[in-house]
């Protein structure tokens, strides 16, 4: 025991010399925070800041003093200095053992909390870390680092740049503590660069005379190597490809203060990394070179990488390590505002996503919670057309991922299945094209090479589809094949419900609207907004075949379609009995005054919700298109994310609810966030299914970000978000067996 405790003595000994204290270093700035100079101290250093009277006016120096000194000094109170025969007097002298304390002393604030990142800002320096300058970004940048290669030398600049140029990002949440290890240094004789030293004193209480001292010091690189645990960097925007007009070595962005200290080929953090799993960006080339769109596979391992929460929620069925989907216009073919990517996680862990149409990545970080990331919204898909315009995200934990689509307010959202809920038979939903500028579509994105497509047509009565010079019509098959990543649309001013897509492997679908209206309207013109809908659809292999479809809170009536995945497929609605023929056939129905439906069926049905458009001062307005949970699909837990959109005016307030479905005897059961259903402001309706006893309960939530919603028996129960505001509005389950 004895010579364990020396060896940990020993090894806190040797931590603690690796690091040297970082500090701001500068003379006569009018603020401590408006330094741009940085240095490290020596042993028994501590960071100072002086505030100085002279010709001047007053002004502030900083830097590293010897720590006995500065105690004095700053216990002296006025200080008289001679320096380069001009006199100063000192009137106030502050001492702080922490990185870059010295932004803030004697009365002066130091860095704001709401800023931008801290970065190094140095132009043609051999070595990145060894630049000693800062810049201070705006809070739409990152810090920003390129390497160049000229006549064989390896050349860095490191600044500021807006977070949208950005196609690489580097995690590296420890980068000052880093800065301070490699620059560690032990000082033969003492020197106190930009302080002041008394050599002579006639009065220790009043006057001294100063020399003052710059210098500049080769810091080397401690040989040992940090296990690093990734913190989360926060909102990151993965923008379009600024291809570099010459050959860089590293061209990459980083969020955090003073990361910007090296590219990824090198460095404790990130070699640790690289060591570990294939997380680092490739250093063999700028990342616009880089040709493999695998970043790393799910399968690797990396959990020296991750902290496992230990909280006991834990999101199953549709959670998952990989996802594949795509991104279709909005009205009149327009791209939308804002695209929001929300990851909700049980674990911190590690995130990529792949943009196979630039051939464009990012690794990032992700927390236990909710994680929010924007993407370029002009990443679009056009219609009947092959494109690489699909987005293939990984990551090392298990995730659930939401998306919301933003045009004016909350356009449309939905959610995410990932790759091993993917299949190869699926039965699609759109709804009418309203006017001639806002296509139905359906969107296919193929996770391997060699896909082969055949969509098999159920179109409106007398429309046609015109691709490769020539017409489809309802019924007939177009065949298309895919390599990985690529994308292919359905678009045309129809209706495609009911269309039947088969592949020879595993494919993401998606369908909707650009924009449209519910029910058609007889005149186009005189309608005030349209609404995109858009949902991701399940295979037919999770199906289900009893739902109940909830009442929704500010809609009056509701449409639903029924889908049949095959053919004689037995409905029972209500107190209806029905027969869909064929693979593909599909009934409309509509629920008059807000009741809750329940349906059953021999046969797995697709069934979808559509909100009713919404009369309005403004005339009219369109709602959404919901993907109803079958009973089989069920679960006992999920993570509900409710948006915060901003306001389209001052008269519009956007609500959200959620529908939760569940067993009568199992209502006491619901808790929200911990709490019971029953505490917050709720309605309840009944619904029979069959044998058994169902409740709905509604509830408006008023509070945006993550909301747990359990069963305390572990019973399973449905659930789907929803929201309106006087002209658009969302609905999707969210989550799923699978």
């Amino acid at each position: 025991m004895n010579n364990l405790v020396s060896i940990l003595l020993f090894l806190s000994a040797e931590l603690s010399q690796g690091l040297a204290l970082m500090c701001l270093q500068c003379v006569n700035v009018i603020q401590p925070r408006h330094c741009h100079g940085i240095t490290y101290c020596a042993e028994n250093e501590v960071c100072f800041v002086e505030k100085v009277v002279s010709s001047d006016g007053i002004r502030y120096n900083s830097g590293c003093m010897l720590n006995d000194v500065c105690v004095r000094q700053n216990s002296t109170g006025s200080v008289t200095a001679y320096t380069d025969g001009v006199t100063q007097t000192i009137t106030c002298t502050e001492c702080c053992q922490s990185d870059l304390c010295n932004s803030k002393g004697c009365g002066e604030p130091g860095l704001p909390i709401n800023r931008g990142p801290v970065c190094l800002g140095c132009t043609q320096i051999r070595n990145a870390s060894a630049c000693q300058t800062i810049t201070y970004c705006r809070e739409s940048e990152v810090c920003h680092i390129t390497e160049i290669a000229e006549f064989g030398d390896r050349i860095f600049s490191t600044g500021c740049i807006h977070s949208q140029l950005c196609s690489s990002f580097a995690s590296r949440p420890f980068a000052i503590q880093e800065l301070s290890s490699w620059h560690n240094i032990t000082r033969s004789q003492p020197v106190l660069p930009f302080s002041t030293v008394p050599t002579t004193t006639t009065d220790p209480v009043t006057t001294t005379n100063t020399t003052r001292v710059q210098t500049h010091t080769h810091h080397t690189r401690p040989t040992h190597r940090h296990s690093v645990t990734a913190s989360p960097i926060g909102v990151v925007v993965v923008g379009r490809r600024l291809v570099e007009k010459r050959s860089v070595g590293c061209n990459q962005c980083c969020s955090g203060d003073l990361c910007n200290y090296e590219c990824s080929t090198g460095g404790p953090t990130q070699q640790s990394v690289e060591n570990s799993s294939p997380w680092s960006i490739s250093s063999s080339a700028a990342p616009e070179l880089v040709t493999r769109p695998h970043i790393f596979s799910t399968q690797s391992s990396v959990s020296s990488l991750t902290t496992p929460s230990k909280g006991p929620f834990n999101v199953q069925g549709t959670a998952g390590k990989e996802f594949l989907l795509a991104f279709s216009k909005h009205e009149n073919g327009n791209d939308a505002d804002n695209i929001t990517l929300l990851f909700t996680s049980t674990q911190n862990g590690h995130l990529s996503i792949y943009l196979p149409e630039n051939n464009a990545y990012i690794n990032t970080t992700i927390t236990k919670g909710d994680n929010l990331i924007e993407l370029d919204p002009h990443i679009t898909l056009k219609g009947l057309q092959k494109e690489n315009k699909s987005v293939h995200i990984v990551t090392d934990v298990n995730v659930t991922l939401h998306v919301q689509e933003y045009r004016n307010v909350f356009d449309t959202g939905y959610l995410v299945l990932p790759s091993h809920c993917l299949a190869k038979k699926y039965i699609v939903s759109t709804e009418s094209a309203f006017d001639g500028a806002n296509p139905s579509y359906v969107t296919v994105a193929a996770l391997k090479d060699n896909t082969e497509i055949s969509f098999i047509l159920s179109i409106s009565e007398n429309d046609t589809i015109e691709y490769n010079g020539k017409s489809y019509s309802d019924g007939d098959t177009i065949n298309v094949t895919l390599d990985q990543y690529q994308t292919f649309q359905l678009a045309s001013v129809t209706d495609f419900t009911g269309t039947v897509v088969h592949s020879s492997k595993p494919v993401s679908v998606l369908s909707g609207n650009t924009a449209t209206v519910v029910p058609k309207p007889i005149d186009s013109s005189k309608i005030f907004d349209a609404q995109t809908l858009t949902q991701m659809i399940p295979p037919v292999k999770f199906l289900g075949q009893n739902f109940i479809i909830p009442k929704l809170q500010d809609r009056h009536s509701f449409y639903y379609k029924i889908i049949a995945s095959s053919p004689n497929t037995h409905v029972t609605v209500e107190d209806k009995y029905i027969t869909l023929p064929n693979e593909g056939s599909f009934q409309v129905f509509e629920s008059l005054h807000g009741r809750s439906v329940n349906i059953s069926s021999d046969k797995p049905v697709l069934v979808v919700q559509v909100p009713k458009t919404m009369q309005s001062h403004f005339d009219t307005a369109s709602g959404a298109m919901i993907l109803t949970p079958s009973v089989e699909q069920f679960k006992s837990e999920y993570a509900v994310i409710v948006p915060d959109p901003p306001k389209r005016n001052l008269q519009t307030q956007y609500r959200s609810y959620i529908s939760i479905i569940t067993e009568s005897n199992e209502v006491d059961n619901i808790n929200i966030d911990g709490r019971k259903y029953d505490t917050y402001n709720s309605n309840l309706q009944t619904v029979h299914l069959k044998d058994k006893v169902y409740s709905v309960i509604t509830m408006q939530m008023d509070a945006p970000g993550l909301h747990e919603v359990t069963s305390v028996s572990g019973h399973p129960f449905g659930i789907i978000t929803y929201g309106f505001d006087f002209a658009q509005g969302y609905g999707y389950p969210v989550g799923l067996k699978c």
